[in-house]
């Protein structure tokens, strides 16, 4: 099978079924930061005298520990956020949902600081935005196996 879209071509054929998960690589990456600014800035809360300056070091600590909190909770999310097949689409942690029920199921992108793509899905039993950065795939690799499975050209 040849599928070709703008950015890439396919040659292999697309498996029967997909499983899409949290990327782990990703998390670690995104804490290695808010670890470090952690590290840096605990010290500090301990020799700090002033007030004005132990409020700044505190809210620095408190967003590195939310950061760190949401990548150990992708880190640590072992289900799959979304299961594509001929038959439908589930996605996190809502039920398993056939394509002719299914509303929407598409990649956007937001212009935000940058651009940033986010996997959209609405069908009868509820709707779920996902952040594509956060995936083991990328959006036009997403986009293209939305668009083969709803179609169903798998081989």
């Amino acid at each position: 099978m040849k599928f070709t879209t703008p950015y890439i071509t396919l040659n292999e054929p697309i498996p029967a079924e997909t499983l899409i998960y949290y990327s782990k690589q990703n998390a670690i990456y995104r804490s290695i930061i808010p670890a470090i600014i952690l590290i840096c800035a605990i010290p500090g809360l301990f020799y700090e005298k002033e007030l004005s300056g132990l409020i700044p070091l505190s809210l620095f600590c408190l967003g590195a520990i939310i950061l760190m909190g949401y990548n150990l909770k992708v880190f640590l999310t072992f289900a799959p956020q979304i299961i594509i097949n001929e038959a439908g689409i589930r996605v996190a942690n809502l039920p398993f949902v056939d394509w002719q029920h299914v509303s929407e199921a598409k990649v956007v992108g937001k212009l935000g600081r940058g651009w940033d793509f986010y996997f959209v899905y609405r069908s009868s039993v509820g709707k779920k935005k996902i952040r594509v950065k956060d995936l083991n795939i990328g959006s036009t690799e997403l986009m293209v196996l939305l668009d083969a499975y709803k179609k169903g050209t798998t081989y």
